[in-house]
Parts: structure tokens; C-alpha cells; sequence
């Protein structure tokens, strides 16, 4: 044994110390290093030396590892709450831009609906005063103006999902290249015996930020390669990576793919901004539009049953035309349930009033519909068979009606306002009907009579 023996223990023990200082202010400088793990210096007995007798002395420590304090489970756990955490906080963003395009409550369509009913209420107080009608027609038109606003600014959120996908695939993509580059570099280090510590703290923070974007699982083999999975698609193994693209579906819904297959995305902002996309926006859409169609069809169902100021119709087209269906180059032939109309049209009654300009006499005609055997030819014949009318279907599908000379048509439920034409109701020429055949002229008789 010499003195050098007993000097090399020391050494050993001011190097694991010198190390261990080391260590501890790597980790203090990098404290607010994004993804930075602490390290720790990991220190065991040196092997013993035999001396005579075959006793054992001791050689100092040796320093065994300088490795990251890290929890794999943790680490696993926190991808998964990172993706729901982003998802959420990508569809509380949206649901806001969706607020501020909807104004509501301060404004909006609610208000514009209250004006629109306010104004026609007013209108019920004096229908004939011009600037109550003109006001009734601007709010009207105001409220046609914000709904379709609303549908193009949501429209155009759901257009803009598609380029916001392929955004976000390809940083993800970007990001899972860098993965797989540096499990090159953590494979080459540790082959050597070394731990890549700081290369393992970059790459666990490239797939915690993978995992904001979609659902992600890590899978680290005994060489230490991390393999990245999402949605069930091996985006990277080893230093391999297999890139994900974005395709539109035939609702022009984004959806992520890898070599032609779908890929399923169940979290992250990619998954919260599939899901808004594909059904969130376009359920938006299909209210609005509901509101809106309902909101047509019932004003127009009260509206087709007025009279305008000026009286009676003496000519009307329809403001839409069917659709040829059945591609034999003529419209007007289908059935009135296969028009292609953007309404229903249900089976009942049309009541058509005809009026004499003249005399004010009224003939009241009652039409049944019925769309399932009926065409609009069909019901373009019925109307023609009304006396002083004529119906026609034009080359464009529109239905075109138009009274005689002197009259006038209109659809409202009204009564009769001469309804004594025939002398029935108190005249000068009463009929009185029995059992027997009648009506009987009671014009020359004298009162009073009995009859039996």
C-alpha cells in the first residue's frame, strides 16, 4: 500500500463532491427551463481492495449515475390531462368567437325580433298608414340581414377548421420529427454508457406538447427510443416518423389520415376543433336555419292570405319554381312531394276567392291538395277550372295565375260582403225553401202568409 492509495480515495471523494456541486447548480440555473427534470448525482462504494490476510479496505465512492428525478407514470398522466386541458380550452375560445358573433343577450337576433314584432304590432293599429308598413318591411328586412350575416360568419368558421387542421397536423408532424431526431441522438449517447438527460427532458416536452394537440401514448423501449402513438397510429418509432395529412370529407368536415386511413383524434385542440367542425358549428348552422325557415313559411302563410290595399290580385307568380326531378325535361309533371321545394307541402285545403271589381260579388272555391297524388300541373288545371281565372306552370317551374278582365283573386278566409245576389236574406225578393222543390218566388205575394 502506498500513500497514492490512500490520495486516490480523497481524489474520488472531492470529484463525486465537485460533481454533485455541479449538478445542483445545473438544476438551479435551468429552474425555469421549460420541460427541465432535476437531476441528481448517484453515488456508490467504490469496489474494496484485499490486503494481506484477505481483509478488505475501501477505496473511496465512485459515482455511479447522473440521472433525471422523473416519474414515467406521472409523466404519462400528465400527456393525457395536457390533450383534455387543451381541448377544453380550445372549445371554451370557440364557444366565445361563437358569443361574439351571436351578440347576445345586449344584442342580436333577440333584439332584432323584438323590433320586427314591435313593429308589427304597431302596424295592427292602422294598416293602411305607410310609415308604419315601411317600418314593419325595414325590420323585417334588418332582421334578414343579421340572419344572414350569422350563417355567413359561421360558415366561414367552419371553412376556416380545415386550415386550421393542416396547421396544426403539421406541427405536429413537425414536432414528431424532432422527436425521432433525437432518439437518434439518445440512442447514439447512451449506447455509450452515458445518460442523455437534457435530450430526454427535450424530448418528453416535444410530446407533452404533441399532447395538447391530440391524444398521444409513449411506449419507451429498453434502448431507451421513444415510440409516439396518436389516436392509435405509430406516428413515431425510433427514428422513423409516419406523417399525418388532412383530407375534407364530403361535408367538408376536415378529417386526419395516415396513408388513406382515419385517423381517430379524441382530444387535444386537433380533436376539440374535429369534433366543432363536424357537428358543434354545423348544429349552429342547422338551428339558424330552422329559425329562419320557420320564421318564412309562417309570415308567408299569413301574408299569402291577405289583400293588398289596392284589392284583389289580378295577376301572381310564384316566387319559386319546382325542380325537374324526374329529368324528362319538363317541370311541373312531378308530384308536388317530389318538387325539390325548400318546404314541405302537406295535404289540406286552398280556398280561392274570385271577385267581381264591379259589383263586389265574391265566389269562394275550394281546392284539395293532396301532394302525394297531385302535380303542379294538376293544380295549375284546378285553378284554370275556377270561372275568371287561369293557372299555368311557366318553363321555369313557376306558377303563374291571372284573372279575367274585371276580376280579382286572393286567397284570405273572408266572407262574402254582398251575400245577397239571389235575394235570400231579407230583400225585397225573399226565397223560402221546404221539402218540396224550391227556391219559390215570394216577389207578388201578399204578407202575411202561411204555408203548410
Amino acid at each position: 500500500m502506498t500513500y497514492g492509495f490512500g490520495l486516490g480515495a480523497g481524489l474520488k471523494a472531492l470529484t463525486a463532491a465537485r460533481l454533485g456541486i455541479q449538478t445542483a447548480g445545473h438544476n438551479v440555473s435551468n429552474a425555469n427551463t421549460p420541460g427541465f427534470s432535476r437531476q441528481r448525482v448517484t453515488l456508490s462504494s467504490a469496489l474494496p481492495f484485499t490486503v494481506a490476510g484477505g481483509l478488505q479496505m475501501g477505496t473511496g465512492v465512485d459515482i455511479t449515475n447522473i440521472g433525471r428525478v422523473v416519474d414515467s407514470s406521472l409523466i404519462a398522466r400528465l400527456n393525457l390531462q395536457s390533450g383534455l386541458v387543451a381541448r377544453t380550452q380550445f372549445e371554451f375560445n370557440r364557444m366565445r368567437e361563437v358569443e361574439g358573433i351571436f351578440g347576445e343577450p345586449d344584442a342580436g337576433l333577440s333584439e332584432d325580433l323584438a323590433s320586427l314584432f314591435g313593429s308589427v304590432g304597431k302596424l295592427q293599429t292602422d294598416p293602411s298608414d305607410r310609415s308604419l308598413r315601411g317600418g314593419a318591411v325595414q325590420s323585417a328586412a334588418t332582421l334578414a340581414d343579421s340572419m344572414n350575416l350569422l350563417h355567413q360568419r359561421l360558415s366561414q368558421m367552419g371553412n376556416n377548421s380545415f386550415d386550421e387542421a393542416g396547421a396544426l397536423v403539421a406541427e405536429l408532424n413537425e414536432k414528431a420529427q424532432q422527436i425521432a431526431n433525437l432518439n437518434g441522438q439518445v440512442g447514439s449517447i447512451e449506447a455509450m454508457g452515458s445518460t442523455a438527460n437534457d435530450v430526454r427532458d427535450q424530448r418528453d416536452m416535444l410530446a407533452q406538447e404533441i399532447s395538447e394537440i391530440a391524444n398521444v401514448r409513449t411506449i419507451e423501449r429498453e434502448s431507451g427510443v421513444l415510440d409516439i402513438l396518436v389516436g392509435g397510429h405509430l406516428l413515431v418509432s425510433g427514428t422513423r416518423t409516419s406523417p399525418l395529412s388532412v383530407r375534407a370529407t364530403s361535408g367538408q368536415v376536415p378529417q386526419i389520415t395516415s396513408g388513406g386511413s382515419a385517423v381517430d383524434i379524441g382530444s387535444g385542440k386537433l380533436g376539440a376543433l374535429l369534433s366543432n367542425a363536424g357537428t358543434d358549428v354545423s348544429n349552429l348552422i342547422s338551428q339558424l336555419d330552422r329559425i329562419a325557415r320557420n320564421l318564412a313559411l309562417e309570415f308567408n302563410r299569413v301574408h299569402t292570405t291577405g289583400i293588398p290595399g289596392s284589392g284583389p290580385f289580378q295577376t301572381l307568380t310564384s316566387t319559386l319554381g319546382v325542380a325537374d326531378t324526374d329529368g324528362d325535361g319538363q317541370r311541373g309533371d312531378e308530384l308536388l312531394n317530389q318538387t325539390g321545394l325548400p318546404f314541405d307541402i302537406s295535404a289540406g285545403q286552398l280556398w280561392v276567392n274570385v271577385t267581381n271589381r264591379a259589383s263586389g260579388d265574391l265566389t269562394r272555391t275550394r281546392i284539395d291538395i293532396d301532394p302525394n297524388t297531385m302535380t303542379l300541373n294538376d293544380l295549375a288545371s284546378q285553378l284554370s277550372a275556377i270561372p275568371n281565372l287561369s293557372a299555368t306552370v311557366d318553363p321555369s317551374g313557376r306558377l303563374r295565375m291571372q284573372a279575367a278582365t274585371g276580376y280579382g283573386f286572393d286567397f284570405a278566409a273572408r266572407l262574402d260582403e254582398h251575400p245577397d245576389t239571389f235575394g235570400s236574406f231579407g230583400s225585397g225578393y225573399p226565397v223560402i225553401g221546404t221539402a218540396g222543390d224550391g227556391p219559390f218566388d215570394l216577389s207578388g205575394a201578399a204578407f202575411p202568409q202561411q204555408f203548410t
